[in-house]
């Protein structure tokens, strides 16, 4: 852009604030032509998850070590940057991702990333990285992949019986465009930003 500046729904920034990417590691065999995946987002390389502790951060790609089964398995997808403070990402978040909701189909870390995506950027995570979720929808056509992905230990969760992705993403959504509307206004320093730059 003119003058080396980015341009964001009307505010022109020297430079954004994070770097917003989205890992991927494949988890378990293919069966019946699907394979499920472990995802997570990195904010300038801090790696933010879901698990039965709630939302969990750390280093690099961390969480995807265990679900590795190769030195090429995990993959990095580049989304953009966004301008936020990680402190406003994670208040943002928890309240929909609490500590003893997780649930391997309905509310996984593919369910958190898919919602931080579209808290950050506006998108959401593409569905063939969200098989789980799919099968939540038809769990007893695919019991077979449900009970291999979860060593045949899989129960549903109570806990997240009410969460619903979609409804979350739309709400993150309205918080965002509320956030970008009072940042084209004119931020104050404590306004938490929360804006996407396209490379």
């Amino acid at each position: 852009m003119a003058g080396g500046k980015d341009t964001v729904y009307g505010v022109t920034a020297e430079a954004p604030t994070c770097r917003v990417q989205v890992a991927l590691t494949p988890i378990g065999p293919w069966v019946l032509g699907m394979q499920a995946h472990h995802t997570s987002v990195l904010l300038n390389n801090v790696e933010y998850y879901f698990t039965r502790s709630g939302i969990v951060v750390g280093t690099g790609t961390q969480s995807h070590a265990g679900f590795a089964r190769g030195g090429n398995d995990t993959f990095i997808v580049d989304v953009g940057y966004a301008y936020i403070k990680p402190v406003n990402f994670e208040m943002a978040l928890r309240p929909f991702f609490l500590p003893e909701t997780y649930d391997l189909l309905r509310k996984n870390c593919n369910s958190f990333t898919d919602c931080a995506l579209s808290f950050l950027s506006g998108v959401r995570l593409d569905t063939r990285y969200k098989v789980l979720e799919s099968i939540a929808l038809a769990a007893d056509r695919y019991l077979l992949v449900v009970q291999g992905l979860s060593g045949g230990a899989y129960t549903p969760n109570p806990r997240s019986d009410n969460f619903e992705a979609d409804e979350v993403a739309r709400e993150l959504g309205r918080m965002r465009s509320a956030m970008a509307t009072s940042t084209m206004r004119g931020p104050s320093v404590d306004t938490p930003l929360c804006t996407l730059v396209w490379r």
